[in-house]
Parts: structure tokens; sequence; C-alpha cells
């Protein structure tokens, strides 16, 4: 079923939904999409977890965009999520500057 369907017939994605079509946007370099799904997400009143999270920093990380990246972790930090080993590997690529082309989550 298809993510507007879903929404059209009454049900509400819920954080693994989200947080599945996120990473699929992510991976196929759609980063745009997947920040926006992000708000909306956020605004829809469904709160991002830990692995929604790791999974747009990742994303903007690969993709160059560290400032993102940066006030994404201050988001999360605000949140009062705490970050796991998949972040702080994220934010070791963060800080050294490489954008790898490996993904953290398979």
């Amino acid at each position: 079923m298809r993510f507007k369907e879903m929404e059209e017939k009454g049900l509400s994605p819920d954080v693994v939904t989200f947080s599945t079509l996120i990473e699929c946007f992510g991976k196929s370099d759609k980063v745009e999409m997947a920040c926006k799904l992000f708000d909306e997400m956020v605004a829809q009143g469904c709160s991002p977890n830990i692995v929604t999270y790791n999974i747009l920093l990742d994303c903007l990380e690969r993709s160059g965009r560290t400032a993102e990246a940066v006030d994404m972790y201050a988001k999360l930090k605000q949140q009062g999520l705490t970050p796991d080993a998949v972040t702080y590997a994220i934010l070791e690529r963060l800080q050294s500057g490489s954008h790898w082309a490996v993904r953290v989550r398979k």
C-alpha cells in the first residue's frame, strides 16, 4: 500500500513507516524529500526516535550537508534522545570531514 493511499484510508503512518520512507529517500539520494518527510512527520505529531534521527543524520552527512547534520544532532539532543553508537559513528565522520559512501545502516 502506498503512503498516500494509507492516509486516504484513514491509516496514520507511525514512526516505523516514516523512518522507512525517510531511509528510502536517503538511499536514493533524495535528501530534500527525506527532510520534507521528516518535517511532515513532526507536523503530524509523530515523534521521531533515535533510529529516525540516525537515518537522517547519515543521509545529510553523506550528501555533504554538514551544517544541517549538526543542527539535526542539536534537535535530537533537545528532544531528550540519547545518542547511540550509530549516532557517534556519524558524528565521527562529520568531525573528520570525510563523506564516506559506506552506510552506517544497511
